[in-house]
């Protein structure tokens, strides 16, 4: 048996590093989209893992990615992402490792691959946080808005050209988008109003 898994271990030689390639890439795309502190924290929990799984592929073996993904290190890491609503940031980082493992350490990535779906699946309206005022302005927030909120619970999202307004009411978030523009004529204007209909 242990003879079957060294060999197995053998074939499972990625291309890419798992910290190194694939969470560092990821974590690198969205990097404005989330807080520095929940930046620092995904990245500082992947590299503990890494030292204590040794799934690197400099000196260690990725094929211990998997025991990682049924460690309950993952599990922590997955309920702090879930508790800052980032949770997606997870989910992307193993879509990448399902893509990157396919061909190449497939115990691999068929756990990447289930925990992904199992994510997915329990990502309900129950289980996320219950619309609020706060949970909206933190959502925006997160994701690199400029958000602000007055006394009543109205949450502005801004942009350069755009501004958002939403209320929030019995879990449901009525909106309000503004698109400041110019034109040099009144067919322009409603070729905008035609499009806004269209949403």
């Amino acid at each position: 048996m242990t003879n079957k898994r060294n060999k197995e271990a053998m074939n499972c030689q990625p291309g890419r590093d798992f910290l190194r390639h694939i969470v560092n890439h990821v974590l690198s795309d969205i990097a404005e989209k989330i807080p520095m502190s929940v930046f620092n924290e995904i990245r500082s929990r992947f590299a503990k893992a890494e030292e204590t799984f040794r799934f690197t592929k400099f000196g260690g073996n990725p094929e211990r990615l998997k025991d990682y993904l049924e460690s309950e290190e993952f599990q922590d890491l997955v309920s702090y992402a879930r508790a800052m609503n980032v949770e997606w940031v997870i989910q992307k980082i193993l879509e990448a490792t399902v893509n990157e493992y396919k061909d190449i350490c497939p115990v691999v990535a068929e756990k990447a691959k289930e925990v992904l779906e199992y994510l997915k699946k329990t990502e309900s309206e129950a289980e996320r946080p219950k619309l609020s005022p706060d949970v909206v302005y933190r959502m925006f927030k997160m994701k690199g808005y400029k958000v602000t909120m007055r006394d009543d619970g109205v949450v502005f999202v801004e942009g350069s050209n755009f501004t958002v307004s939403l209320k929030v009411s019995d879990s449901t978030i009525t909106y309000t988008i503004c698109r400041e523009g110019k034109a040099t004529n009144i067919g322009s204007i409603e070729a905008k109003i035609e499009k806004i209909r269209e949403l």
